[in-house]
């Protein structure tokens, strides 16, 4: 370990593997962007349609009116962190709610548009999950305790009609485990840390 510390030695993917796998540790290669591209990122001025697309932004608005009847329904994944400010392009988006509610995000959500389809996931062993889907984007729903929410205005995005939407806080996907589908990848992670300690 020492050699490879100090560069005298590169050890190859194998080697890596053979020597983690002991601790129950396997290696994983992940791509973040570099810091120039964070911080030109970081730099633009938050654009809705831009970065999250219509058909995600139909889906919020979908989380609107469900908020808005007292629906106990909270936006995870990346698209939490660009309602608070995170200059990030994504359509992760993941929506908890109570298992009482599915019903009637399903009903509230076919009102709105045709073709939306809620349907039971493909691992009913873990926390239920089910898939709300409008033209082509999914979104993970996940039944379980309702997260501590935060609620984020958007009065200026007509989708929203003035509507809060409620969000995981940026600490609480900060803290949750990359390996969680609720939370952030490693690159969003890196430029949502930045904005945060930014203070943004």
């Amino acid at each position: 370990m020492s050699r490879w510390s100090s560069g005298t030695v590169t050890p190859t993917l194998a080697t890596l593997r053979a020597a983690l796998a002991p601790l129950g540790w396997s290696p994983a290669i992940t791509l973040e962007p570099t810091e120039a591209v964070l911080d030109e990122q970081l730099g633009r001025p938050v654009d809705l349609d831009e970065l999250l697309g219509r058909q995600v932004l139909d889906l919020l608005a979908t989380v609107c009116a469900a908020a808005a009847e007292g629906l106990d329904v909270v936006v995870g994944g990346e698209v939490a962190a660009v309602l608070q400010g995170v200059p990030l392009r994504t359509r992760h988006l993941v929506i908890h709610l109570r298992e009482e509610h599915r019903n009637r995000l399903k009903q509230l959500a076919t009102a709105r548009w045709q073709g939306v389809n809620l349907v039971l996931g493909a691992d009913p062993d873990s926390d239920p999950v089910w898939a709300l889907g409008i033209g082509g984007v999914r979104a993970v729903l996940r039944s379980g305790p309702v997260r501590p929410a935060t609620r984020v205005v958007h009065p200026e995005h007509p989708k929203f009609n003035g509507g809060a939407v409620p969000v995981v806080s940026l600490t609480a996907l900060l803290a949750t485990d990359s390996a969680d589908d609720g939370g952030l990848g490693p690159a969003a992670r890196e430029v949502a840390g930045r904005f945060t300690a930014r203070g943004g």
